[in-house]
C-alpha cells in the first residue's frame, strides 16, 4: 500500500457489531499497540472505557491482542495463520475496498489519497445502511433497531445531520474570521470536500472536512 498524504502505510478498520457502525483509522505505524488502543479508544467511547465486557475479535497479530488488552477489554483472536475468523468481516472488509475504490475513481484522487477514501466510505456506511438485527437478540433489541441506520444505533436514535456531499465534490467553505476581512474580499473559499469529522464514540458534532488545495488531489490531464 502507497504511503498517504501525512505518511500513513497501515489502517485499521473497527466494526460494532451491535449498530453495524464502521470506522476506518489510517495511521503511519502498524506495529505500534498504543497507536492501536488509541483508535480502538476512540471508536468504543467513553461507553465502552473500562468495560471488561466489550470483547474484540481480531487476527493474532500482537499489536492488536495487546492494544485490547490495555484498554482492559477481552482479546478474541483468530488462529495464528488463520486469515480471519470471523469470516462475515472479511467478507465486509472486501466489500469495503470495493466500495473505497468506487467513490476513490469517481472522485478522481490521486491514489496517495487513500486515506481520505476509506474514511469517508466507512462513515457513509453506517449513516445510509439499515442496522444488523441478529437473529439472536431479544425481540426488545430487534424492536428498538427496526427501521434505524447504524449510526442512529449507535447513537441511540440520534438521526446523522451532517450535509451528505459527494466525496470530492467542489465546496466552499468559510475561511477562519472570515467577518473580520475587507468589506468586498470573498468571504469563503472552493475546497474539495473529503467527509466528516467523527468523534470518540462515533458521534458526528457537524463538523466537516475539506481539502484546502483542490489541485494537489486532482491528477493532471
Amino acid at each position: 500500500m502507497s504511503k498517504g498524504p501525512e505518511g500513513e502505510q497501515a489502517c485499521l478498520v473497527c466494526f460494532d457489531e451491535y449498530s453495524g457502525c464502521y470506522q476506518a483509522f489510517a495511521h503511519i505505524n502498524q506495529e505500534h499497540p498504543k497507536q492501536r488502543s488509541t483508535c480502538l479508544r476512540k471508536f468504543g467511547g467513553t461507553r465502552a472505557h473500562g468495560r471488561a465486557l466489550c470483547s474484540v475479535k481480531s487476527d493474532s497479530a500482537r499489536e492488536l491482542t495487546e492494544a485490547v488488552k490495555q484498554l482492559g477489554w477481552l482479546p478474541e483472536p483468530g488462529l495464528p495463520n488463520d486469515p480471519f475468523h470471523d469470516s462475515r468481516f472479511e467478507s465486509n472488509i472486501r466489500r469495503i475496498k470495493e466500495g473505497t475504490r468506487a467513490v476513490h475513481l469517481a472522485a478522481g484522487f490521486l491514489h496517495e489519497l487513500w486515506p481520505k477514501s476509506i474514511e469517508y466510505f466507512c462513515v457513509a456506511k453506517s449513516f445510509t445502511t439499515l442496522a444488523p438485527i441478529n437473529p439472536s437478540e431479544s425481540d426488545e433489541v430487534k424492536k428498538v433497531k427496526q427501521g434505524l441506520r447504524c449510526y442512529e444505533v449507535a447513537n441511540g436514535g440520534e438521526p446523522f445531520e451532517g450535509h451528505r456531499v459527494p466525496l470530492g465534490a467542489l465546496v466552499y467553505y468559510k475561511q477562519p474570521q472570515h467577518t473580520n476581512r475587507p468589506a468586498f474580499e470573498p468571504r469563503t473559499l472552493p475546497g474539495i470536500f473529503v467527509g466528516w469529522r467523527i468523534c470518540s464514540g462515533f458521534k458526528h458534532r457537524k463538523i466537516h472536512l475539506v481539502l484546502r488545495d483542490p489541485s494537489k488531489c486532482m491528477p493532471l490531464s
